[in-house]
């Protein structure tokens, strides 16, 4: 049998998400971290808070705000992380509809 060989087709490839998104994400929780929340607290928080935030930072960043005033990072970070939450609030929402 070949080294080569790996049954991978039709299989996602994370190879193609940009690691610099998914620090930016990283970013934006780790600070979340040292302000006082928890790790999984995100998870307990009513969607449409996220989806204020959301339009808050996007308004900002089309303001021409780069970096949020608060936290330093860049305000479309704020901005991916918040539909990160939303798009995995949903997946979960649906995946209990399923059930």
């Amino acid at each position: 049998m070949s080294d080569s060989l790996k049954f991978d087709d039709g299989k996602i490839r994370m190879d193609l998400v940009p690691a610099e998104a998914l620090e930016e994400i990283g970013k934006i929780l780790t600070y979340g971290i040292k302000n006082g929340y928890s790790e999984d607290s995100w998870r307990k928080v009513d969607s449409k808070r996220y989806d204020a935030a959301l339009m808050r930072h996007y308004v900002s960043w089309k303001k021409g705000e780069k970096f949020d005033e608060e936290s330093k990072l860049r305000t479309l970070s704020h901005v991916l992380c918040n539909v990160v939450f939303l798009l995995v609030n949903e997946i979960e929402k649906d995946s209990k509809l399923d059930k």
